[in-house]
């Protein structure tokens, strides 16, 4: 060996200014870190365990939705709707009772028992698949369900358990405790 400082000192000077280098990108891939890109976000975490998604202190789990917009709401837990449009999506375990106040209401839901009530709401026992619901004025109650849905239309959604909902594919909010 001629020149023993050339053979270790270089490969090792070699290796400093690779990870160097690579720092910044190391400490911007560092979990609890928020991107700019939404390409970088997971949608279907809970909003919980996503620091860029924390809500504030205003956001109560009711969403007011106006004619025009479309909300996408996914959890576990109870989901209150009422108002006039049309929601469709895929709901487990649990029931829903939906009542047609206006009259108008196309109702196909998927579960093993229906129950007429005595106020003429109509209570599903056994979700287990798709669903689609629409009409003019509709009250609809969701316990104990598995759900991922989307509506379109008018009316209020109050959420209550563990998950996520968005307004018109914007920022993800918790489902109210």
């Amino acid at each position: 060996m001629r020149n023993w400082k050339k053979t270790l000192i270089l490969p090792a000077l070699g290796i400093a200014v690779m990870f160097a280098a690579l720092a910044p990108t190391a400490a911007s891939a560092a979990p609890g870190t928020l991107t700019a890109r939404a390409s970088d976000r997971v949608t279907d975490t809970r909003p919980d365990v996503r620091p860029d998604l924390r809500p504030s202190v205003t956001d109560t789990g009711v969403v007011r939705l106006s004619e025009g917009h479309t909300l996408r709401a996914r959890g576990i837990g109870n989901v209150s709707i009422a108002g006039r449009g049309k929601i469709e999506g895929v709901a487990y375990e649990g029931t829903l009772t939906v009542k047609d106040i206006g009259g108008d209401a196309n109702i196909d839901v998927s579960a093993r028992v229906r129950r007429i009530n005595d106020d003429g709401s109509i209570t599903f026992i056994g979700l287990n698949g798709d669903f689609e619901i629409s009409g003019s004025a509709i009250k609809l109650e969701f316990r104990r369900t598995r759900t991922h849905f989307e509506a379109h239309g008018q009316g209020r959604f109050d959420f209550q358990g563990a998950g996520w909902y968005q307004v018109d594919g914007g920022r993800h909010l918790p489902w109210r405790q």
